[in-house]
């Protein structure tokens, strides 16, 4: 009887961690990035308990920090305590396979974060996609005639798999914040 109030329990606090958890996920859509629990919303907000907007600003810019190679180039805006804008360069953000061969994808696209009191509202901003082996963009939404895209312009997704991997990188990407911000700023090198 004991085990069986353990699983259910143990059970119960699964469930609530998960679904808290899945609100502070993307989903894309053919507009683009948008909260899973909301897709009017084009950001996450993360609640984050009994930290004042300054400390998570601090805790914020010191994630950005520990993470770029280069932060003083990667930070496009600093407004001391409100808000933070950095851009991220990923070679091969995703790859697929047509027709025997590897076409890998590379993203650019820049995280904004504003900070109130117990929350940060969490933005993925300027995205873009290009296939590594020459310029060409490759698209969220767009018509056949204009090139490689994970929804058509009637919003009918095209390639569900790539569409996955999207929404995985930029999940992970969100996840290494919140843990990092959740442990209060433990290094991210210290994981």
């Amino acid at each position: 009887d004991k085990t069986m109030k353990k699983t259910l329990l143990i059970t119960l606090i699964l469930g609530v961690i998960s679904l808290s958890s899945f609100s502070q996920q993307f989903e894309l859509t053919p507009e683009g990035l948008r909260d899973a629990a909301d897709t009017s919303k084009d950001f996450l907000v993360i609640p984050v308990d009994g930290k004042s907007a300054s400390d998570l600003y601090s805790m914020s810019k010191r994630y950005v920090n520990e993470k770029m190679s280069n932060p003083k180039f990667a930070i496009k805006s600093d407004l001391d305590g409100d808000y933070l804008r950095y851009s991220l360069y990923y070679p091969t953000i995703f790859s697929f396979s047509k027709m025997l061969v590897s076409l890998k994808i590379n993203g650019a696209y820049q995280i904004e974060m504003r900070f109130r009191d117990g929350r940060i509202r969490y933005n993925i901003t300027t995205l873009s996609l290009t296939f590594e082996e020459g310029g060409n963009d490759f698209y969220i939404a767009a018509s056949k005639m204009k090139g490689w895209a994970i929804f058509d312009n009637k919003g009918k997704l095209l390639m569900k798999n790539e569409k996955q991997k999207l929404e995985d990188h930029f999940n992970n990407e969100v996840q290494m914040f919140i843990d990092f911000i959740q442990s209060d700023g433990a290094s991210v090198n210290d994981k």
